[in-house]
């Protein structure tokens, strides 16, 4: 089990991430060269100064009797890198398949798990799957197959994988894990002229962008059914549009009378180039499990710390 992991963003070492398997939380520390050149990556809870401190966030455990885990004893900068619901069901299956039981990786080897793959531009090294160095074919209704079988919990799946099977296990696990959310998605390449789809957790090819992909037709237990949730997300898209809401391109792709939605991922730029993004929850540790906890006036001052422009807002 891995305890500690650097944390690098755009080739060069952000710091260094070390869990506490007695306290349930993770401690971070950036590195001095990189605290030199500036790069303000958590201004608001993780500042860089010109003393050499480390951060931890006692209070981002999970708390006694709480069936939220949002956080999972880090700080919000890498708690973003997390998957969610889907993530953490396919996380598990990857655990059986090791012989271990559920839930059993720490904070820290989560994002090992995750390494290169995060959503943003921070990186995680050690990395315990493989990255890939060229993208693969995706196969879309292999994936919607697969993911429900993984998630109706109504036989041991991993125990009865098929070898073709098992290559799409291993594929939805690359391609699955890496954004958060309650439903099954993917991070994927796709070329609008020809329909392709290859997977999208490295550079894309020419002619390719990268996109996110939501499943539809999935059937799981806690969810249930996702048949037509592609139309609908769509639709608020198109009404977001008229409203004049700028966001970023989305599109419908239809197969086997299923309809996936996808919008352009705003992360990343051309082939490969990341950006660095943060969520609301991360930037100010606000729980998003803890509905109606707080409001527009929270982010509106949220923006004014940070100095944002009219556009940037």
């Amino acid at each position: 089990m891995m305890n500690t992991a650097i944390v690098n963003i755009w080739g060069k070492m952000a710091g260094a991430v070390a869990w506490d398997e007695k306290s349930e939380w993770a401690s971070f520390e950036y590195d001095p060269a990189f605290k030199r050149l500036g790069w303000e990556l958590s201004p608001l809870k993780m500042p860089l100064s010109t003393e050499q401190r480390i951060y931890s966030f006692p209070e981002l455990r999970k708390e006694t009797g709480s069936s939220f885990d949002t956080f999972k004893g880090l700080p919000g900068l890498l708690a973003d890198m997390l998957p969610d619901r889907y993530g953490n069901e396919l996380i598990n299956l990857w655990l059986a398949q090791q012989g271990r039981p559920e839930n059993s990786m720490n904070s820290v080897e989560m994002l090992c798990f995750i390494g290169k793959r995060g959503m943003g531009a921070l990186e995680i090294e050690p990395a315990i799957l493989k990255q890939n160095v060229n993208t693969f074919s995706v196969e879309i209704d292999s994936l919607v197959e697969i993911a429900s079988k993984m998630l109706s919990k109504k036989e041991p799946f991993v125990a009865n994988l098929k070898s073709d099977e098992e290559k799409a296990m291993r594929e939805i696990l690359k391609i699955g894990t890496s954004a958060g959310g309650a439903r099954p998605k993917a991070v994927i390449a796709y070329n609008e002229k020809t329909g392709e789809v290859r997977s999208g957790q490295t550079r894309a090819p020419e002619g390719f962008k990268h996109w996110l992909l939501k499943l539809d037709g999935v059937s799981e237990v806690q969810l249930g059914a996702t048949h037509g949730y592609g139309r609908v997300e769509y639709a608020y898209y198109l009404m977001a549009l008229d409203c004049g809401i700028e966001m970023m391109p989305c599109r419908l792709l239809e197969e086997n009378g299923r309809a996936h939605f996808m919008t352009r991922r705003f992360d990343r730029e051309g082939s490969y180039t990341k950006h660095h993004i943060q969520t609301f929850c991360a930037m100010k540790h606000f729980d998003y499990n803890r509905v109606n906890s707080y409001s527009y006036e929270q982010l509106f001052q949220t923006m004014r710390e940070l100095k944002l422009t009219y556009a940037e807002a």
